[in-house]
């Protein structure tokens, strides 16, 4: 009985490990079948408003393909655009004998070459794909480059964060940053040619709903109505001819009150032989000091303190003393407001 348990057990371990394995999505890749957009993208079809055709187009009816349509062309320089915000895109469509090897994409202007062509009829195919793009908008344009031969387009695959946008809408501002101040935000952009005008948008948590809180011609922005230690999101639109743009990347900034330095003050120091020593320092030196002290207490740090004097200097450049750690035998520290 004890050992059948144990193969029972055995056999229910080996089950579920077969189970996972079938339930594993793999991704497709260029010359693959993808049935369907895999993990991590959105598909867009063929007969989207937002894709432009430019030349001579058929449309083909076709169960098989996705959606069960399929746009066609077999004239040279005829095209299709797209454009969209995202960071990578994929092209799906149709392979055959009758398909060019030399059709031409252009990818936010940098020429690329694209094939179709197999030795067999397969529909669903990914025909290309870039996965390396920086956030923002891009302009895609697929253009025939053979008479006779059959240039196909069934679809259009999208990271799923991103999305088509019309070709005319303006491009997105790129690489927006934000620093945070006391009680302020700083905002800069990248600019976007031909924009009149910039809608500053902010929100309180990450991916929005933003609330647009100026309009401005320039391209940085400090948000003074802001409390400190709360984190902020931003997103930056353009306006070009009336048009407004996507969002720009977001950016987070949380304004903080700078550090509470401290007033002057007179540090007494007591050497061990009995010595005493005073310096007139600021706010920011007393608290150096005492981070050194510390540190040097828990182990950490140089074995000695440098003092800049700042009385009788002349005729030296300087004048600094170097005050050892393990020759202190107390100190004291006098406040005073200036």
């Amino acid at each position: 009985m004890r050992r059948f348990g144990k193969l029972a057990g055995f056999f229910v371990v080996f089950i579920a490990v077969i189970a996972a394995f079938c339930n594993v999505s793999f991704a497709a890749s260029v010359g693959q079948v993808s049935a369907n957009p895999d993990q991590g993208w959105r598909r867009y079809d063929d007969t989207d408003s937002r894709i432009k055709y430019s030349g001579s187009w058929l449309t083909e009816n076709v169960s098989s393909n996705y959606n069960s349509t399929s746009h066609y062309t077999s004239t040279s320089d005829s095209n299709y655009t797209f454009k969209f915000v995202g960071t990578k895109f994929r092209i799906i469509g149709v392979i055959n004998q009758d398909h060019p090897t030399n059709n031409s994409i252009s990818i936010d202007g940098n020429i690329y070459t694209m094939s179709e062509y197999a030795t067999s009829l397969q529909r669903k195919i990914i025909l290309y794909e870039e996965t390396n793009l920086s956030f923002g908008t891009h302009s895609v344009t697929v253009t025939s480059k053979s008479t006779g031969k059959f240039t196909q387009i069934d679809a259009i695959d999208i990271d799923e964060t991103g999305y088509l946008v019309d070709i005319n809408t303006p491009d997105a501002p790129t690489n927006l940053n934000a620093i945070s101040g006391n009680k302020k935000v700083d905002l800069s952009w990248g600019s976007v040619e031909g924009a009149a005008s910039y809608n500053v948008k902010r929100a309180l948590t990450a991916g929005g709903p933003y609330t647009t809180i100026a309009t401005t011609s320039a391209i940085t922005y400090i948000d003074s109505n802001v409390n400190n230690d709360v984190k902020y999101y931003y997103v930056i639109s353009a306006v070009v001819n009336g048009t407004e743009s996507p969002n720009s990347n977001e950016a987070s900034a949380t304004p903080t009150a700078p550090e509470v330095i401290g007033n002057p003050g007179i540090l007494e120091i007591t050497m061990t032989n009995g010595q005493i020593k005073e310096y007139d320092l600021s706010g920011a030196e007393l608290l150096a000091f005492l981070n050194w002290y510390d540190g040097k207490s828990d182990g950490t740090g140089k074995a000695y303190y440098t003092i800049t004097k700042k009385n009788n200097i002349k005729p030296f450049l300087s004048r600094k003393e170097y005050i050892a750690f393990d020759k202190i035998s107390s100190f004291e520290v006098k406040e005073y407001t200036e």
